[in-house]
């Protein structure tokens, strides 16, 4: 009967509910073409997707444990044809599952609905990528020289036909004022085209491709006989229709671009290899990776500390389980199901620190305190739900895990958005994370032992279960917070340099791209320096820059630019080079 609500309870998460995500909020359906899966990445549709449909798993959860919920959801279910009545029996969270579907048709609850899909998408993004990288592409296609090789094989379509020379012309910039610029116009819409179908597009966008490559040859044939006579408004809906032809393909170059080439800079070098130059955005691409290593190396700590744990309790002569005909803690049962239930509460918690981290720190700046609350109360529920659906009773000892569990999600956030120059300085603040992590933990594990049996209980029993929790915690929360902690440090300032590294921590003015700004330095080498520059700056990597320190001026090249942090190089021919090289040596023997 379980496997059956189960199953239930997906085909209406996964066939009723998830199909909503996929639709764009409101009006802006009318603004886009294609769904909003065509405009992200497969990794974010689906953590964003995951984190919608939680929602509604949370909310029929929490329905389902109010003291009346057997009676409302028998009246649910009356509503119900009776042949799933009897499949689905009284199964009270279905049933609110199914109540909370069948509320998404009442206007108000409809719009709440669109506001959390709709703030979802900000937060992944979506399609914010998409349309800027459209705008910029706009502005980059027209910069593209019609001479390069990269159009010789569109402009050869046409050269070699019956209107080559009308074409020629177009390309020399000899035609007339009238028809010449919509020829040039037409042929990098050409170019645009061929781009689109590099990227595999899917099979909507291919039907449009079809449809505005068919219209951009028609007017091919027609653009080299307009005469001198025609009319400015016949030349004028020519232009408007190019023009609305090139919105078109632009668009699905960018969603495309964005949806293959997730990270930033990726995306805009495989753009350049076209020849389309994106200016620099500088937005924070979000990086799986050390997420993907804390979750294995969570579920190794979790099998190793518990096994060694179980493996003490028997050595030490703590009292056997309660539970009937075990003699000893140390079952292959029980470390699973100790391993697996420990290592999911805290990927929840995880995912909820990580969640509310994003969220907050974008309205109220980073580690504000109602992120931590929020995580910690979501990541406790979260916990406590997984407990309900895997044990038969959820007594209070259970509620002192989840508390334990919930607050993983601070330890994550603790975690975050935290920069660091050496691997020593992380080193010490993922300790003094995972030492207080631990003796909550500790305490926590030690309350649960008393919840189960009583105040009637042993020093060694005390001591043991003390230490359990604490050294279980300090484990899961080091891993995490050296993960995060180091590869953050990684990210800003890799790579590492093999020349002396002196930290500046002043402000100077500088010249990038030709426009005078201020920067934050944060280190100086001999080959280069690391900024911070001002998140309007419109910067991009490659710029030339000249830096005005107190010493001297230098002169060098922007390598890459990542949250605001750019790393630049100075040029090796550089005359004012040994001034830097004595400046640096003499800060060294100071220090």
């Amino acid at each position: 009967m379980v496997a059956i609500h189960i199953l239930a309870s997906a085909v209406i998460l996964f066939l009723v509910i998830l199909p909503r995500f996929n639709r764009w909020p409101g009006n802006e359906s009318e603004r886009f073409s294609g769904k909003p899966s065509e405009y992200i990445s497969r990794g974010k549709y689906f953590l964003y997707s995951s984190i919608y449909l939680s929602t509604f798993v949370l909310f029929a959860f929490a329905l389902s444990q109010l003291e009346n919920a057997e009676a409302i959801s028998a009246s649910i279910t009356q509503t119900i044809p009776s042949q799933f009545t009897d499949i689905l029996g009284n199964s009270s969270f279905t049933a609110f599952l199914i109540m909370l579907t069948a509320l998404l048709a009442v206007p108000r609850i409809n719009e709440v609905d669109e506001r959390w899909r709709s703030t979802l998408f900000s937060l992944a993004r979506l399609p914010r990528d998409a349309l800027e990288l459209k705008v910029r592409l706009s502005a980059s296609l027209w910069k593209i020289n019609l001479d390069g090789q990269r159009m010789q094989a569109i402009i050869d379509r046409f050269t070699g036909d019956s209107d080559g020379i009308f074409w020629q012309t177009v390309v020399d910039g000899q035609g007339d004022q009238q028809t010449s610029p919509l020829g040039k116009a037409l042929l990098k819409s050409l170019y645009l085209a061929a781009i689109n179908h590099l990227l595999h597009p899917t099979t909507p966008d291919i039907e449009d491709l079809t449809r505005i490559e068919k219209r951009l040859a028609e007017l091919a044939t027609i653009l080299p006989r307009v005469s001198t006579d025609t009319s400015r408004t016949q030349l004028h809906e020519y232009q408007m229709e190019l023009d609305n032809l090139t919105d078109d393909l632009t668009e699905i170059l960018a969603k495309n671009a964005v949806r293959h080439y997730p990270d930033g800079n990726r995306r805009h070098s495989m753009l350049l290899q076209y020849g389309l130059v994106i200016e620099y955005l500088d937005h924070k691409e979000p990086d799986y990776q050390p997420f993907i290593l804390a979750i294995a190396g969570m579920l190794a700590a979790c099998v190793v500390v518990i096994t060694l744990g179980l493996l003490a309790f028997d050595e030490a002569g703590v009292s056997p389980p309660g539970r009937p005909g075990a003699a000893s803690w140390f079952e292959l049962e029980r470390i699973t199901g100790w391993s697996l239930g420990g290592w999911t509460s805290y990927v929840i918690a995880a995912l909820f620190g990580i969640f509310f981290n994003e969220v907050i720190s974008r309205k109220l700046g980073p580690g504000n305190w109602i992120a931590y609350l929020l995580a910690f109360l979501f990541g406790t529920l979260g916990a406590g739900i997984f407990f309900t659906l895997a044990r038969e009773n959820f007594s209070p000892p259970f509620v002192w895990l989840s508390i334990s569990f919930g607050l993983f999600s601070a330890v994550t956030i603790a975690s975050c958005n935290r920069h660091y120059e050496t691997s020593r300085e992380v080193i010490v603040k993922a300790v003094q994370i995972s030492i207080a992590y631990g003796l909550i933990t500790g305490l926590l594990q030690l309350l649960t032992h008393l919840s189960f049996r009583g105040m009637e209980t042993t020093g060694i029993n005390v001591a043991a279960f003390l230490l359990f929790g604490f050294f279980r915690g300090f484990a899961v929360a080091f891993l995490l917070s050296y993960l995060f902690l180091e590869h953050e440090r990684h990210r800003v300032v890799e790579p590492q340099r093999k020349n002396p590294r002196l930290r500046f921590r002043r402000k100077i003015e500088g010249v990038i791209g030709g426009s005078k700004t201020a920067l934050y330095i944060r280190d100086l080498s001999e080959k280069g320096t690391l900024a911070k520059v001002p998140s309007e700056a419109a910067i991009r990597e490659g710029d030339d820059v000249r830096l005005q320190f107190g010493f001297t001026d230098l002169r060098g090249r922007i390598l890459s630019v990542k949250n605001h942090l750019a790393r630049i190089r100075f040029n090796d021919e550089d005359q004012n080079l040994h001034q830097l090289r004595t400046y640096i040596h003499e800060r060294l023997k100071e220090a």
